[in-house]
């Protein structure tokens, strides 16, 4: 019995003494990591810089589009989000960007914080980007972290699943695309509401994005039917190398009439002839669809329209996932107004039924007005 309570004395004085040990140890820590990114410094900046893009990489489970709430500035200064799950609370705060240099951002997760930092190296036909964590353990975090690894192990893991994920997303989901060059078409008469809008080549999608939902809203809001999927008209005139400028649309069944002054405006379109190309990819591809679109346009005699503007509708876009390699746009090319016989017979009204000699309806594509 004696040799016992020899034993269990031992145990846990064993216990206390390791207790002690690890509260004794300095819980300063810092973990980095870095990789390198086959893409620009400016575009891995502006994808990091958006909090956002977040739910597409970040390596913890909990950050999903259900447990994720966004602060109303989402880029740059100030901008944050936070979580809650069953495994903890947290947030994230950007406390301060330098544009395509670095980020400093608060981490708080059950009120322990620390500090995260990003680094943007410009290096041949890349990026070297740094992933670093910086804080203080208490005595629970010691405790854990002493028995799980160390804060390297721990939170090394996470850095290294996170950049893996980065680097994921603009080796593949950026870079893979196709081009299809379909033909002419004849678009049909519609109705639809607009909303103009300008944004750098790099924030794209999410600004289309954003106002093609906020028309969708006003679509509900006001009782109107939707009638397809949203479109832009690209203003080619206004057109730089660093930004586009568009009108932004939805279709709907039915015509409403607002003021010239109302930020939402109301148009009609008429039929037009246009030839059309499908682009599977990121936006960053359209130039190159385009070409193609225009070498196709030229052996097939077609002549393009410029004084008229170039339309991409949405078939697939971030409003339907976020990954860019899924996303599928239209690109109508503006023909000249005599429309081709061959086009002609691509969306007529009517097509016949030969085994009954009966007229069915055929749908008509939905697309903008010339006119914004």
């Amino acid at each position: 019995m004696k040799i016992l309570k020899y034993f269990l004395l031992l145990a846990v004085l064993s216990v206390v003494a390791l207790f002690v040990y690890i509260a004794t140890q300095n819980g300063a820590y810092t973990v980095k990591r870095s990789l390198f990114i086959n893409a620009p410094q400016s575009t891995v900046y502006h994808y990091i810089n958006n909090l956002k893009s977040w739910e597409d990489w970040a390596p913890w489970e909990e950050f999903n589009h259900d447990n994720m709430v966004f602060d109303a500035t989402v880029k740059g200064d100030s901008a944050g989000f936070s979580w809650t799950s069953k495994n903890g609370n947290g947030s994230i705060k950007t406390i301060k960007a330098i544009p395509k240099d670095s980020l400093t951002q608060n981490l708080v997760v059950d009120k322990s914080t620390s500090i995260m930092g990003w680094k943007f190296k410009s290096e041949s036909k890349g990026t070297m980007l740094t992933w670093s964590v910086k804080g203080t353990m208490n005595i629970w975090m010691k405790v854990t972290s002493f028995f799980q690894g160390g804060p390297e192990y721990i939170i090394g893991e996470k850095l290294d699943r996170g950049l893996a994920n980065i680097k994921n997303y603009f080796s593949k989901e950026l870079s893979e695309f196709t081009v299809d060059t379909k033909g002419l078409v004849v678009q049909g008469e519609t109705y639809y509401i607009m909303e103009k809008g300008t944004a750098d080549n790099e924030n794209l999608a999410e600004e289309m994005a954003l106002i093609a939902q906020s028309l969708i809203d006003f679509v509900k809001d006001n009782s109107l039917t939707l009638k397809g999927k949203p479109f832009a008209i690209i203003e080619r005139h206004t057109a730089t190398a660093d930004s586009v400028s568009f009108s932004m649309c939805v279709p709907i069944a039915e015509e409403i009439f607002t003021t010239e002054d109302s930020q939402v405006q109301g148009r009609k379109q008429e039929s037009f002839v246009s030839f059309n190309t499908v682009l599977k990819g990121d936006y960053s591809h359209l130039k190159t669809a385009l070409a193609d679109s225009r070498m196709a346009m030229e052996k097939a005699n077609q002549v393009e329209n410029f004084s008229k503007n170039v339309i991409l509708v949405f078939e697939k876009s971030i409003l339907d996932t976020r990954k860019p390699s899924e996303w599928i746009t239209s690109i109508q090319m503006p023909l000249d107004d005599k429309a081709p016989a061959a086009a002609l017979t691509r969306y007529s009204n009517k097509a016949r039924n030969d085994s009954n000699n009966t007229v069915n309806e055929v749908p008509q594509p939905v697309m903008p007005t010339q006119q914004p």
